[in-house]
């Protein structure tokens, strides 16, 4: 089942509640939050572009994808976007022992 981009990027998780002026689950802005149901779907889209790149700055120096094109799938199965993709990313250093043994190892998920 393919999902679409969330309405909100909450994840149930606030930090702002606590004083935090960043949130610690979805990383907008306390402001952000306070006015998230007031945003045009621009604005949201704004905000949401802002918050994909933030992932991919992260992701990218704690992941390696092996399988390019199964990881293209998944995220477009979670709504996750291809901007991951697109950022060049996606790299591998592994011989084909390797992306054998993590192609097996995956399947079974």
């Amino acid at each position: 089942m393919l999902k679409n981009r969330s309405t909100t990027p909450c994840l149930g998780i606030c930090s702002t509640t606590y004083g935090d002026d960043v949130c610690k689950g979805c990383k907008r802005f306390v402001h952000e939050i306070i006015n998230w149901p007031k945003y045009s779907m621009d604005e949201r889209a704004i905000v949401n572009d802002r918050l994909e790149e933030f992932k991919v700055l992260i992701l990218k120096e704690r992941f390696k994808v092996v399988d390019k094109d199964l990881f293209a799938l998944k995220l477009k199965e979670n709504a996750l976007g291809v901007d991951l993709i697109k950022s060049g990313w996606v790299t591998a250093d592994l011989s084909k022992n390797d992306v054998r043994y993590y192609r097996k190892k995956f399947k079974k998920i």
